[in-house]
């Protein structure tokens, strides 16, 4: 059963992943006054522009409905987010990013490049390559087995 044991250190990879993140961003969510998932929610709209609605943040995130729905009532309230009512559905409200939101973003870079150097340490270039042509695969196989089942 060596797929479970593959499996399970994806899982882990991604679960230390994110816990890294967390502790890199400390500083600047404690000077913004931020939880862990605001920030999340703020560079999941800006990694994926396509995004655009809560419904489509919930698709893509571990998020659940009310949990965004709070979220970025919060984060409108503290002028991260701007929403707009969608033309095709008036119950729908498209959400963009505010300038204030776009400088936080950059403001993280610091830390997440710190963090992205920690992962990388003592990895060529040419592993890294490999590493992520394989998760390239990966991905596309679970995109494609996840649409046709």
């Amino acid at each position: 059963m060596d797929f479970l044991q593959e499996i399970a250190t994806l899982s882990r990879f991604a679960i230390m992943q994110k816990d890294l993140l967390y502790q890199q961003l400390q500083p600047v969510l404690k000077k913004c006054k931020m939880k862990n998932s605001e920030i999340i929610l703020l560079f999941l709209l800006y990694l994926n522009p396509s995004l655009k609605t809560a419904k489509e943040i919930c698709k893509v995130s571990e998020f659940k409905r009310g949990n965004v729905s709070v979220l970025v009532e919060s984060l409108t309230v503290s002028g991260y987010i701007q929403q707009e009512t969608a033309l095709q559905d008036r119950r729908s409200r498209n959400l963009y990013l505010t300038d204030k939101a776009k400088t936080l973003i950059e403001e993280c870079g610091d830390a997440m490049k710190k963090m992205h150097d920690k992962m990388m340490e003592g990895i060529s270039k040419e592993d890294l390559n490999v590493c992520s042509n394989v998760f390239s695969r990966i991905f596309e196989n679970v995109e494609r087995y996840s649409v046709e089942e």
